[in-house]
């Protein structure tokens, strides 16, 4: 690990979680299974950051893959299958839309930025979650630019007059808001109302980060939850399987005027990731995989839940949509000592930062992990 850059060297708990356990490299996966480059086998509730939701080396993937590599990798110009796949993306929605595929999140949530400060000719984005590394998702960090410290800012949407109070204050500078879907909040609905009226009041654009959620509460999960269309979303993680792919979604209004806007790329939305992309919207049309996927997910939950409160332990995952969180109500030592137990039982887990459950995370593996659990309770309580 020394000559490469990577994503452990810029994290400020680097040491304290390798102590813990934390594997550094991994050689293989296969289903919800992660072996480390040391052969120790753990089940994995990370899978890929969520970009793994059929499971590890899937065969399906495997054969849609194998029967279109020999085709060629990129193109210069346009394939078929981005038109098929933006008729397919097209009709989840009622609203006429243009669409553009990526390689990964932040791409595609700093090209929306970018057409909204075209479209509103305006500067600022207010942003609520995690929207990936480019310079305004991260105003705060080194290596940034001061413009972009100056035109974004963050705000959490739990108490959510803040916000609104800064939109109300600076909106003739506002070009949009982007807001991570869904929303880890019990007025989110009231604050998505909010923040569409405002939005039509001010003009500026609401954009849906649906990069983690999509295909995980379905195809449309903002629109969903809330009822509200936004004026862009975008996609990614789910849809590729494993491979670097993200969608982003325009109304037709908002983009078709536009012009002077460079948006290319060598690598602007792999072919392959595509063909795998309309393979995994199949599965998940004809056998229900969404619905199978929350279940999967709330039967973990609540059985785990159930161990730690039984044991007088204040620790439990806030089920959400097949991405629940790990809340501590110990101290950092009780949780220390949680983690360091669950790498040493094999569970694949990162600190501070949601699981992800996938379709390979049968009832026997949730069982499996229950019962490691169930092991690692029995020594917190010594």
């Amino acid at each position: 690990m020394n000559k490469i850059i990577n994503q452990w060297q810029f994290f400020k708990h680097r040491e304290k979680y390798l102590k813990l356990g934390q594997p550094l490299y991994s050689r293989y996966a296969k289903d919800c299974f992660l072996f480390s480059s040391e052969n120790k086998k753990y089940i994995d509730f990370l899978m890929s950051w969520g970009s793994i939701v059929l499971g590890h080396a899937d065969k399906g993937i495997e054969q849609v893959i194998k029967s279109k590599i020999r085709y060629g990798l990129n193109f210069n110009n346009h394939l078929f299958i981005e038109d098929e796949l933006a008729e397919i993306f097209s009709s989840f929605f009622s609203f006429k839309s243009k669409l553009a595929f990526f390689n990964n999140g932040s791409d595609a949530t700093t090209s929306a930025i970018r057409i909204a400060r075209a479209f509103t000719k305006k500067q600022f984005v207010i942003f609520s979650g995690y929207h990936g590394w480019h310079g305004w998702a991260q105003p705060n960090t080194n290596g940034i630019l001061k413009e972009e410290r100056v035109n974004s800012s963050k705000f959490r949407l739990v108490g959510h007059e803040k916000i609104l109070n800064f939109i109300n204050k600076n909106n003739k500078k506002i070009a949009c808001i982007i807001l991570e879907i869904p929303i880890r909040s019990k007025d989110a609905l009231k604050v998505v109302k909010e923040i569409k009226k405002l939005s039509k009041q001010y003009k500026f654009l609401l954009i849906y980060d649906e990069i983690k959620s999509g295909l995980r509460l379905g195809f449309t999960p903002g629109i969903s939850l809330y009822g509200i269309e936004p004026d862009i979303l975008v996609y990614g993680k789910a849809f590729g399987g494993g491979l670097p792919f993200s969608a982003l979604i325009v109304k037709e209004k908002v983009i078709k005027n536009l012009n002077n806007l460079n948006m290319m790329a060598t690598f602007w939305g792999s072919p392959l990731s595509l063909y795998v992309a309309k393979y995994i919207i199949r599965e998940f049309k004809m056998k229900d995989l969404a619905k199978n996927l929350t279940n999967i997910s709330e039967y973990f939950v609540l059985n785990f839940n159930r161990i730690f409160k039984d044991a007088g332990i204040g620790v439990y995952l806030d089920e959400y949509y097949s991405m629940p969180k790990l809340i501590f109500k110990e101290n950092e030592r009780v949780m220390n000592k949680f983690y360091k137990l669950s790498f040493e039982n094999g569970l694949y887990i990162r600190p501070n930062h949601c699981w992800f459950l996938s379709l390979s995370h049968k009832k026997d593996i949730c069982d499996l992990a229950l019962k490691k659990f169930s092991r690692i309770v029995k020594v917190l309580r010594k």
